[in-house]
């Protein structure tokens, strides 16, 4: 968060020319390779997600983001932990 401007300064026109399925796809594919971060180790998958969710979803409130992590979090832990227990 400290650096969100800095990085949505950064990659602004990229972002911008980015199509929502394109869009889709990234957030399907960082969910899962989070998932399996997180399965794995102890990487902590709030900050990457976050991070992603920035990139992804440039124009969305901030609170809006941290939300959708947190919510993201929630079924992150049972595969984490299904992952662990097997």
């Amino acid at each position: 968060m400290i650096f969100r401007r800095s990085i949505m300064e950064r990659y602004r026109r990229r972002l911008e020319q980015v199509d929502e399925r394109t869009t889709a796809v990234a957030t399907v594919i960082t969910g899962i390779v989070l998932g399996v971060l997180v399965s794995i180790s102890s990487v902590g998958a709030g900050a990457v997600g976050v991070t992603v969710l920035l990139l992804l979803y440039p124009r969305l409130p901030v609170a809006s983001i941290v939300g959708s992590d947190i919510a993201h979090a929630v079924p992150l832990t049972l595969v984490a932990g299904i992952g662990h227990w097997a």
